[in-house]
């Protein structure tokens, strides 16, 4: 009886494991993946060929290539690296101006 004890307590051992490893396997895909994007984004120039444009015929300055130049033309539209947004009024009342 001490053995199928033994033995499901090595199985909940490894599963435990099993999945702590996935995450941070996961944790750690998603993090990559987040850095390349930030590269590409950052080094986005508007020569490059992309969604919107097909280039200025010279090579590629994205550092990511024509992939990371591909996904920074259809990004950067969606989501500018400064937001456009006049917050300067928060909080001020309307009769001051």
């Amino acid at each position: 009886m001490s053995d199928a004890l033994t033995q499901k307590k090595a199985a909940a051992g490894h599963a435990a494991l099993l999945s702590r490893v996935l995450r941070e396997g996961a944790a750690i895909a998603v993090g990559m993946a987040a850095l390349v994007l930030a590269v590409a984004l950052l080094s986005f120039h508007a020569g490059d060929p992309g969604f919107s444009s097909t280039g200025s015929g010279e090579p590629v300055r994205n550092l990511i290539g024509v992939a990371g130049a591909w996904v920074a033309d259809l990004l950067l539209p969606v989501e500018p690296v400064v937001p456009v947004e006049d917050d300067l009024d928060v909080g001020v009342p309307s009769e001051a101006w």
